[in-house]
């Protein structure tokens, strides 16, 4: 968020995504957290991978606001 109160914007957000990584057969699967920046131009700044510690990673991603946008690759 950038300030307090009713007049507080959120400044990023997390998105679980999961990716279907054999299309022969749907139970395998990969979950993601994918960080996305609001402010100024809205793009996904981070994915992280599941790992025990994958929501702390997202979260302290989600507050840094220098990340830049990532460069997607459509599969």
């Amino acid at each position: 968020m950038d300030g307090k109160g009713e007049s507080a914007k959120p400044q990023a957000m997390i998105v679980r995504l999961t990716k279907f990584s054999d299309p022969e057969d749907p139970n395998k699967t990969e979950s993601f957290l994918a960080v996305v920046r609001l402010a100024g131009e809205a793009c996904v700044t981070d994915l992280v991978p599941a790992s025990a510690d994958q929501n702390v990673k997202a979260r302290e991603f989600a507050d840094n606001k220098g990340r830049k946008c990532m460069e997607l690759k459509r599969e």
